[in-house]
């Protein structure tokens, strides 16, 4: 066992690309004219009872699949951990429980939306999912909640306080929130990439294992505009890897078909020196708050695999090597976070 490194053991994803599967690598779902596309669900009823599946919301089913599909392929029996980004929670359900009160007023509300609509409510029936009675935590931190929620579980590990945990984005998609959003011009326009929801998850540990997909060697989030303060965060993500600029072989960027958004990662890519080829999750995921987690899936199966995915391109570029992923998000270009991901 290795305490100065974390290796991601597995992951599981459910999408709007075929759910508990990589046939997205090979024969990915296009999504062209779409501006909202839900996530497709499995047949919950190949996995669980049907009291289990009528008790729990969708967001809740998705999370308590996910997290056991990740545990089953990861080669551990228990994590020490749950760490879950989301920056909208169960709003769907939010969104009932406020509905019947303005409706049916305070006197016959129907518990289950309110116990099952706080953000919490996820890593919760993950903690019951996974046996898991040691460390809980959810970040709702919009555009980087799950890469908050990786850099505690990242920090637990590296200090010795556990071993393992489970690291998981999940957001849903109501089509009030998104008639918000593209009303705001965030998402819905004609030039911008379509709405999507985020369903994911990954094993990660000090123990390096037969299935483990690629090594964490640095996480770093920071809250600034300036140009000169995302370059110092970038350069202590790659001091904490021993790497230079020049080593980093792909990046994975959260390019999404938002004129504001895409032009504020081409500024600050070229500013930083980046012209290794770029990849993006955005177009075959959808953009949701806690989509980014699809970048670090589709980032650790490019490691795993040495080779590039090519539905994940976004340039013509090519790289000879693959060892070293950077995978840069930005919210509003003021929340910017920087994930370095090598090859075990």
């Amino acid at each position: 066992m290795d305490n100065n490194s974390i290796y991601i053991n597995s992951f599981s994803q459910i999408s709007v690309q075929e759910p508990l599967s990589e046939n997205w690598t090979t024969n990915p779902i296009i999504y062209q004219n779409e501006k909202l596309v839900k996530i497709k669900d499995p047949d919950y009823k190949e996995y669980y009872p049907a009291n289990i599946i009528r008790r729990n919301g969708k967001v809740l089913r998705r999370a308590m699949l996910v997290s056991q599909t990740a545990l089953k392929n990861s080669e551990l029996t228990q994590v020490d951990g749950v760490f879950t980004g989301s920056g909208l929670g169960c709003v769907e359900n939010t969104e009932a429980f406020l509905q019947q009160i303005v409706y049916e007023g305070e006197e016959f509300l129907k518990p289950t939306y309110f116990m099952q609509s706080t953000h919490n409510t996820i890593s919760s029936v993950i903690g019951i999912a996974l046996n898991c009675k040691g460390y809980n935590s959810t970040y709702c931190h919009k555009g980087i909640s799950f890469e908050s929620a990786l850099l505690d579980a990242y920090l637990q590990i590296k200090s010795g306080k556990i071993n393992s945990g489970f690291v998981c984005g999940f957001d849903e998609m109501s089509n009030t929130y998104f008639s918000i959003l593209e009303r705001a011009g965030y998402l819905g326009g004609k030039s911008i990439g379509f709405a999507g929801e985020s369903s994911a998850g990954c094993i990660i540990s000090n123990k390096l294992t037969n299935n483990s997909l690629c090594k964490i060697s640095s996480v770093r989030i920071g809250y600034t505009q300036k140009p000169e303060e995302i370059e110092k965060l970038l350069n202590q993500a790659l001091y904490d890897s021993n790497l230079t600029i020049n080593n980093i072989d792909l990046v994975m960027t959260g390019i999404n078909g938002n004129p504001e958004n895409d032009e504020a990662y081409t500024k600050n890519l070229e500013y930083l020196n980046i012209r290794c080829a770029k990849l993006g999750f955005a177009q075959l995921f959808g953009e949701s708050y806690s989509g980014s987690v699809y970048g670090v899936y589709g980032s650790a199966l490019c490691l795993k695999k040495s080779q590039v995915i090519t539905p994940l391109k976004i340039d013509n570029k090519t790289s000879e090597k693959i060892e070293n992923i950077l995978i840069y998000r930005h919210f509003r270009n003021k929340d910017h976070a920087f994930i370095i991901l090598q090859k075990c």
